[in-house]
């Protein structure tokens, strides 16, 4: 590592590694999910509480994690993607639904309902008459 100051003493290689964060539009520290907020939408809202799927006590325990890792592919599909956090912070590269598995994702009862396969519908149905006006 080369160590160069400039002439008010600052170091110059870390001015450089700021100035290529803060002109990136990613940051990839940022990206990555805080697993102890809502999966879908990165935050904490004080008046919802948080779903923990993998402590469920019914037999299909995590089966939300199959229906998201199901269904947000598809909304990607037609851009309509209804969640806060990109979908490339949800797939460390075993699948959505292994990556929510193994950090035991939660999530807001709202955000989850967001993605529901009556919202995608009604997205696929929006974008096929958007796309049928624009070729009339």
């Amino acid at each position: 590592m080369i160590k160069r100051w400039d002439t008010c003493g600052i170091l110059q290689e870390c001015l450089t590694n700021i100035n290529i964060l803060a002109g990136s539009s990613e940051i990839t520290a940022n990206t990555r999910n805080n697993w102890e907020l809502c999966a879908l939408c990165g935050t904490h809202k004080p008046n919802e509480k948080l779903v923990y799927p993998f402590n469920s006590k019914q037999k299909d325990c995590g089966s939300g994690y199959s229906s998201l890792a199901e269904i947000l592919p598809k909304f990607a599909e037609i851009g309509e993607v209804p969640i806060q956090v990109p979908l490339s912070g949800l797939d460390e590269g075993k699948g959505i639904e292994e990556t929510l598995r193994s950090h035991r994702a939660s999530w807001h009862k709202s955000c989850f309902n967001s993605c529901s396969n009556e919202k995608l519908i009604r997205a696929q149905k929006r974008k096929h008459e958007e796309s049928s006006d624009c070729s009339d």
